[in-house]
């Protein structure tokens, strides 16, 4: 699994998530998504995030992105994006 959040580490959401994942026990990498630097909009993070939000958490190629106030668009809609996996996770 691949948990993207926050370059700053700041997004409530994103810790939910990241607490949620640990408390489960699950294994997973963190990658960092600069919204400052407005990373989210770009097509790389557009084809894992179809919401261009953080957290996004992706597997087996799915991912699912949060619905939390890290809103890069008004949309309250949950969507999921099938994504193409260069690595395992």
């Amino acid at each position: 699994m691949l948990l993207y959040v926050d370059t700053n580490f700041a997004s409530p959401y994103a810790l939910a998530v990241f607490v949620s994942l640990l408390e489960k026990g699950f294994t997973f990498d963190i990658e960092t998504v600069d919204l400052v630097a407005r990373a989210h909009h770009g097509p790389s993070f557009a084809k894992t995030s179809i919401t261009q939000r953080v957290p996004t958490l992706v597997h087996d190629g799915l991912g699912i992105p949060g619905d939390g106030g890290d809103r890069t668009r008004t949309s309250g809609a949950r969507h999921l994006t099938r994504v193409s996996a260069n690595r395992r996770h």
